[in-house]
């Protein structure tokens, strides 16, 4: 999996994804539990959006560990006099 998306750390973007995608699938699982019209209408977008919100809160984690590695040995080597 790419560290990176463009310059910027894959995690920031894929935490951002989660943090939109996961309350509009609630707020949506919400609204066709209330209005049946919306049901057939936007049921498929809803298990789209919760498909993308898990996978991005689980790839965010996944990346937010290899950032942190990343910035830990950095740490270290700079602590040694490492560059």
């Amino acid at each position: 999996m790419p560290s990176t998306v463009l310059g910027l750390p894959a995690h920031v973007l894929l935490v951002h994804a989660a943090v939109i995608f996961v309350p509009v699938a609630a707020a949506l699982f919400i609204g066709i539990g209330w209005h049946k019209a919306w049901r057939q209408r936007y049921g498929i977008i809803l298990a789209g959006m919760a498909v993308i919100g898990f996978g991005s809160a689980f790839l965010s984690q996944q990346t937010g560990e290899a950032l942190q590695r990343s910035v830990r040995n950095a740490a270290q080597a700079a602590g040694a006099g490492r560059v």
